[in-house]
């Protein structure tokens, strides 16, 4: 009998453009989520370049849930991009 003690890390990938009246209720939903899984959870949320104020309510996110990783891009380069980088 093998037995194994790792545990699976869950990693969800949020793009973002223009999407502030909804990003920190689904940022708020899913740290609920993950919080009944065991592991090294993350929720990674990029910025793909949009105008509102999105940018400011994902950082004020990272204050209540600092396990949250934030990337910033300057330009919008697309959904499927931004998933694959």
């Amino acid at each position: 009998m093998i037995t194994s003690s790792h545990v699976e890390s869950i990693s969800i990938v949020i793009p973002v453009h223009n999407d502030s009246a909804t990003i920190g209720r689904t940022i708020h939903e899913l740290e609920n989520f993950l919080a009944s899984y065991p592991g090294d959870n993350e929720i990674i949320v990029v910025n793909d370049g949009g105008a509102d104020d999105s940018r400011t309510i994902v950082r004020e996110m990272q204050r209540i849930y600092p396990q949250i990783c934030f990337i910033d891009r300057p330009a919008n380069r697309g959904k499927g991009y931004t998933v694959r980088e």
